[in-house]
């Protein structure tokens, strides 16, 4: 007989249960005094649609502008910094 966690597994939450093993694995490592392999990438954990949808969301609409926001207010400190030194540029 299948219990009900089995059955939710073979349902399509699988990723869910690959996680878990990791973690346990993680944690078996761990207390066998063992480090566990960081550079090991599970190749058969793949992102979903709505996974990569809401990264690209989050890089395109929100990194994007702040990164350039920064990168605007930045030079205009550096600029306001170098008249507060140097002065105000002279018309020659």
């Amino acid at each position: 007989m299948i219990d009900a966690t089995a059955k939710r597994n073979q349902n399509g939450s699988r990723r869910r249960g690959q996680v878990g093993n990791r973690l346990r694995e993680t944690r078996y490592l761990y207390q066998a005094g063992k480090r566990p392999s960081l550079t090991r990438v599970d190749k058969s954990v793949q992102p979903t649609k709505s996974e990569e949808l809401r990264s690209f969301l989050l890089l395109t609409v929100v990194m994007a502008p702040v990164l350039t926001g920064m990168i605007i207010a930045g030079y205009g400190f550096l600029v306001w910094m170098m008249q507060i030194i140097a002065g105000p540029p002279t018309g020659g």
